[in-house]
């Protein structure tokens, strides 16, 4: 419903009634020389001012009509701004939260008042083709003793929200990595202990055990084996990066990984592919550390498509001064809610047989080197995860 369109006559009536200045921004389009000559001073300089403005400007009556939306507003909604003239305001907001707007604008009609930006109060807008983005609105009104027109500014705030989700992971995920570090140390050496008595006891007293002791020995040996891998992560988590860092080629490290799961992919019959095609390739880095996500990575693909299929590992420079380097599998992908998490330490996929530290080692080392790690993926065609890696001379 909120998607039609008020009838041409509704909106005739509206240009009528507000002929006399600003109220005839209802049939300006941008780029339209279609205003009535006592007005086109006024009209012309308003337009100008609302399509010279970074955010999207979004006029409408006091029924909630579009009757005026900028260059801006056609962009942030998808849509060219003639073909949100005559939709009600609703129509850019997911369905859900239609209704109590509706509510909202009345009161607001009643009791109008300037809201700046940045008041605090962050929305969502819905664009036409169905996809939504967090918003940010301010509003204000024009009157002229008769009649009003109220102005929603609006600001996309993606990049800002993305921006505040960063901080706040970053700051847990050192949180994180000081409980963890400090969890290792107390543990790793307990650990040891226990599986070094453990072997012990297999070695030297194998003949007088029996059957049972010695299974269950083998499996205190197998667990400490296990919780050691752990702490180890851990200590890797807490102090991601220590390695010195000096200018290299890139695709040293990343060509030794290849070569190290070479023979793997080749069991499991696995094609890999190389489409390094990088020219600027010397980043300032460690090669072991690099190595480590690079080989963590192609470990993690080789799981995905463990039936067969294909591996491709790219490199190319998306614009001055920076290097991407990509490992894609043809497995079946991963759910958008594990992909939100995929980064997170201790969350894995692969049950008891992943600790959950690999991929937040990872990025910790991503974000030592300067560089950034991200994921794309799409279940049942595969994932891609690409670490994006400032090139010698760019900083």
């Amino acid at each position: 419903m909120y998607a039609e369109r008020n009838p041409p006559k509704r909106l005739d009536a509206l240009q009528r009634k507000w002929r006399n200045g600003w109220a005839e921004l209802a049939d300006h389009a941008p780029g339209s020389n279609e205003i009535r000559p006592f007005s086109i001073k006024s009209t012309r300089s308003f337009t100008v001012l609302l399509e010279s403005i970074s955010e999207g400007a979004v006029l409408c009556d006091t029924s909630g009509t579009i009757v005026y939306a900028n260059q801006r507003a056609g962009q942030l909604f998808a849509a060219e701004p003639q073909a949100l003239i005559g939709m009600p305001v609703e129509a850019l907001l997911p369905e859900e939260l239609r209704d109590r707007h509706s509510q909202l604008r009345d009161a607001y009609a009643k009791q109008p008042a300037i809201r700046p930006m940045g008041s605090g109060i962050d929305l969502v807008a819905r664009r036409l083709d169905g996809t939504t983005f967090p918003t940010e609105v301010s509003l204000s009104v024009l009157d002229d003793g008769e009649d009003r027109i109220f102005i929603a500014f609006v600001t996309d705030i993606s990049a800002r929200k993305q921006q505040e989700q960063m901080v706040v992971q970053a700051g847990k995920m050192a949180a994180i990595g000081e409980l963890a570090g400090n969890i290792a140390h107390e543990v790793n050496n307990p650990i040891g202990i226990i599986s070094a008595k453990a072997r012990l006891l297999l070695s030297n007293e194998s003949e007088q055990l029996s059957d049972k002791a010695r299974s269950d020995l083998e499996k205190i040996v197998d667990q400490c084996e296990r919780l050691s891998k752990l702490t180890r992560g851990l200590l890797d988590f807490s102090r991601p990066s220590i390695g010195e860092k000096q200018p290299l080629d890139v695709h040293q490290p990343l060509r030794s990984a290849v070569g190290m799961i070479a023979d793997r992919c080749r069991k499991h019959r696995i094609e890999l592919r190389e489409r390094l095609f990088a020219d600027a390739s010397i980043v300032c880095g460690n090669a072991n550390e690099l190595q480590q996500i690079f080989l963590n990575l192609l470990l993690n693909a080789i799981d995905a498509v463990s039936g067969g299929g294909s591996l491709t590992i790219e490199s190319h420079n998306p614009d001055d001064g920076w290097i991407e380097c990509s490992i894609s599998d043809t497995g079946s992908g991963i759910s958008p809610e594990n992909l939100e998490r995929i980064f997170e330490p201790f969350f894995t996929t692969k049950g008891s047989s992943g600790t959950g530290l690999g991929l937040a080692i990872c990025l910790g080392l991503a974000r030592s080197h300067d560089g950034a790690l991200t994921a794309h993926s799409e279940p049942g065609r595969g994932t891609t995860f690409t670490l994006r890696l400032p090139t010698v001379g760019s900083k």
